[in-house]
């Protein structure tokens, strides 16, 4: 049999994770010469690292444009689209934000390049491993979620003074939230029912101080303020 076809029969064996003694065994079955078997296979994986180049070269460059996308869509979304959509800070939000974003950011990072038939040949594919991208993840995703929680809170408070119409609403009740060791009262919030102009009931909470809640009783008549495009996005206007 002709050498090409022999190198053509290795590639087949070695695709069925034959090991090479039996590799060697078959390709003088089929009538190769025994001082050729290494030239032979030595060919045949030549040209299956060659394909796995070829391949891996176009596969990696969709993966960095797909990872790139993804992470230029949702950091717009998150840092642009959405704090003007919901008009609050949001913990949620910020987290799933910045996970994305390092996570598509990072990806992007690892495969820029990636596709070089130089660096394939020499480094071979690139072998993800999940708990080393997490650990790499950890810091830009702390980083990230404060810098998306602001830009939430900003956008709010901007969108809240852009869009506000005041209103007179009610203290419903109060409670306090958070104590000391000691028992010391170190955060109270109240409860405010206003309705919109447009007929809308909304309960508002507001954190005021201790001594602020000598001045505050149930059924008081208090200022708010809220946007006229969310209303949730309200502030009460105590003193």
């Amino acid at each position: 049999m002709e050498e090409k076809s022999l190198v053509i029969k290795a590639i087949d064996y070695i695709k069925k994770d034959c090991n090479d003694f039996e590799i060697r065994n078959f390709l003088m079955q089929e009538g190769a010469v025994e001082d050729e078997v290494d030239d032979i296979l030595q060919k045949a994986r030549g040209i299956l690292e060659e394909r796995e180049v070829e391949m891996n070269n176009k596969k990696y460059r969709v993966f960095f444009l797909l990872f790139l996308a993804l992470f230029v869509s949702n950091f717009y979304y998150f840092l642009f689209i959405l704090p003007v959509k919901i008009e609050s800070a949001s913990i949620l939000y910020s987290l799933l934000g910045s996970i994305l974003i390092c996570l598509f950011g990072i990806l992007a990072i690892v495969y820029f390049g990636s596709w070089s038939k130089d660096k394939l040949r020499k480094r071979g594919s690139i072998n993800l491993k999940f708990d080393v991208l997490l650990f790499s993840m950890a810091f830009p995703v702390l980083i990230m979620y404060f810098i998306i929680n602001s830009v939430f809170e900003n956008v709010a408070e901007d969108m809240l003074k852009m869009n506000k119409v005041e209103v007179v609403g009610i203290v419903m009740a109060y409670a306090v939230t958070k104590k000391t060791v000691s028992g010391r009262i170190t955060d109270i919030r109240i409860g405010v029912e206003f309705n919109t102009l447009d007929g809308e009931r909304i309960i508002a909470d507001k954190k005021v101080l201790s001594y602020e809640l000598n001045q505050i009783y149930e059924g008081q008549e208090v200022n708010v303020i809220y946007s006229k495009t969310n209303p949730h996005n309200n502030d009460v206007l105590l003193f």
